[in-house]
């Protein structure tokens, strides 16, 4: 059996596996960078470790998450770098077999991180793979090439 963290981002919902997510945490303020690609708001400090913040609703759907109402970072690890998720909602923990699992008809080759579809109480919620949404993203290895320099600083 796997397990999901629930997100909302927009109307939809995505699990993102439990595997990465390290932390849930209530937004807080964002140092921005400049010259960031739209979907790196910039810079948060998690526990005396600052790291990258990416705008989900950004990446799934070329819209800027809005400044108003409540709204969760989820603290992600992937191949020891840290990173954080901006979401609406960050809603339950779903436990999810493999053949609750259908397939994803992809209508595009940037959509290659939809691993799948899962009916919950009638509730449609598509499966990310986030090691593949960070692979898809364009100018995200300069970015980390610039955080491990900083971090490297302090």
């Amino acid at each position: 059996m796997n397990k999901y963290v629930v997100i909302k981002v927009g109307n939809e919902e995505y699990g993102l596996s439990i595997d990465y997510v390290t932390n849930i945490e209530k937004y807080k303020s964002v140092t921005p960078i400049p010259h960031a690609p739209s979907y790196m708001l910039g810079m948060v400090d998690i526990r005396e470790e600052v790291i990258p913040v990416l705008d989900a609703k950004q990446i799934l759907f070329e819209q800027k998450t809005l400044h108003s109402g409540e709204r969760f970072l989820i603290i992600l690890k992937i191949d020891n770098k840290s990173l954080s998720l901006l979401v609406e909602e960050a809603k339950n923990i779903l436990d999810v077999t493999d053949d609750m699992i259908k397939p994803f008809v992809s209508v595009s080759n940037q959509s290659s991180f939809l691993k799948g579809i899962v009916n919950v109480d009638e509730k449609l919620i598509t499966l990310i793979d986030f090691r593949d949404v960070l692979q898809s993203l364009d100018n995200l290895p300069d970015i980390q090439k610039v955080l491990e320099k900083r971090t490297s600083m302090q």
